[in-house]
């Protein structure tokens, strides 16, 4: 930067230092965290050859084509640009049939596994979940932060129900003291003895844990709360009270 009050005759190179601050802030299911980045430029008093960059790896063209699909389901979904719809996740996953494990009105499904991908987008400060097959022919939405919520009432509502039913306590005095966010197998997180395997699926629920101050009661649901298992090694209840 020139100084007005210098004469030209006492200008000299002047080495410069930028500063940049960069506050990241990251919000998903269980709470946000925000971290600080600093970048500051070398100090350079003579003029240096330039690094040759080296290629950064790039990723795969097929979870390229399932971003760029969520990007623009995501953005019609919700009215909003597209360049304003963020991924921060593609996974591998493998769905219980071709419906993607989201079945919708008319539509027949294969039992089948089918393999593909788990996609989490970022977008007008919500977190939204996407499900897509193996070339991404096939979109389907599972749920945002907002929806997330509205789906646990339900499943909470029925574990409590059934909790008061095998305890023969009242709803009133029971309470969920840990609610997990889970992906689940076939059998739930639960393979009894007599089962050979469970399939390697991906099944969107909760760990819920139910207690009366003393006792425990913990099940597996999953995210429509239609699928419920009793988690009969966890839990630490009287043997008068198991069904």
């Amino acid at each position: 930067m020139k100084d007005n009050n210098c004469s030209p005759r006492l200008l000299q190179p002047i080495s410069t230092v930028l500063l940049i601050v960069g506050t990241l802030l990251l919000q998903n299911l269980n709470g946000s965290a925000s971290s600080l980045i600093e970048f500051t430029s070398p100090v350079a008093q003579h003029p240096a050859p330039q690094p040759i960059p080296l290629p950064s790896p790039q990723p795969s063209a097929a979870s390229q084509l399932v971003s760029q699909r969520v990007q623009q389901e995501l953005s019609q979904q919700i009215n909003i640009n597209r360049s304003a719809v963020r991924i921060v996740r593609v996974e591998p996953a493998t769905w219980a049939d071709d419906c993607l494990g989201i079945p919708v009105l008319g539509e027949s499904c294969t039992q089948e596994l089918t393999p593909g991908w788990r996609i989490t987008a970022l977008a007008n400060d919500q977190t939204w979940e996407y499900r897509a097959n193996a070339d991404a022919s096939q979109v389907k939405f599972e749920y945002s932060t907002t929806e997330f919520s509205r789906l646990l009432q339900p499943a909470l509502d029925r574990v409590l129900h059934e909790t008061a039913r095998r305890s023969n306590i009242p709803v009133g005095q029971l309470r969920a003291t840990q609610i997990e966010e889970q992906e689940w197998d076939g059998c739930m997180g639960i393979n009894e003895p007599e089962e050979i395997g469970c399939a390697l699926i991906g099944i969107t629920g909760w760990r819920i844990v139910v207690t009366d101050g003393g006792q425990r009661w913990v099940y597996h649901v999953d995210a429509t709360a239609r699928i419920m298992v009793f988690n009969a090694r966890e839990s630490q209840i009287n043997q008068y009270h198991l069904p």
